[in-house]
């Protein structure tokens, strides 16, 4: 019976660790959504897309960041001590709030960058807000 238990919990322990995270999702999302823009390393276009690698604009703008994923940005932005005037992020419209949020968990804690971990709770009451415009 303890071997058939010991069996049982392995293949568990086995089957969590290999199910995807939210990382790799959102590194897939990033990958199709916003590399052609901010580059496959997060390096952006200098002096037209700004950088999401070491990003203090991202780092600053948490609660900003759903909002700005869904409906785009179209107004200047500084990041990193360089002002960004030239190109208006389009709306990401399609994505719905839990790829927004494996995005955001990705983009957050890739190169370099040290986020915490947002929910699906959190991204749809940061989405709420942003289109009553609160």
């Amino acid at each position: 019976m303890r071997s058939k238990l010991f069996f049982i919990l392995i293949l568990l322990w086995l089957f969590a660790a290999c199910k995807d995270n939210p990382y790799g999702k959102g590194m897939r999302i990033y990958q199709q959504h916003c590399a052609v823009c901010h580059a496959d390393d997060g390096n952006g276009l200098q002096g037209l897309i700004p950088p999401i690698r070491q990003s203090d604009y991202l780092a600053q703008h948490q609660d900003d960041l759903a909002c700005i994923i869904r409906h785009g940005l179209s107004e200047p932005i500084t990041v990193n001590n360089q002002l960004y005037d030239m190109q208006k992020m389009p709306p990401n419209d399609k994505l719905n709030e839990i790829a927004i949020t494996n995005l955001i968990n990705f983009i957050s804690n890739a190169w370099g960058n040290q986020a915490d971990f947002v929910t699906v709770e959190k991204i749809k009451e940061d989405l709420g807000r942003c289109s009553t415009g609160e």
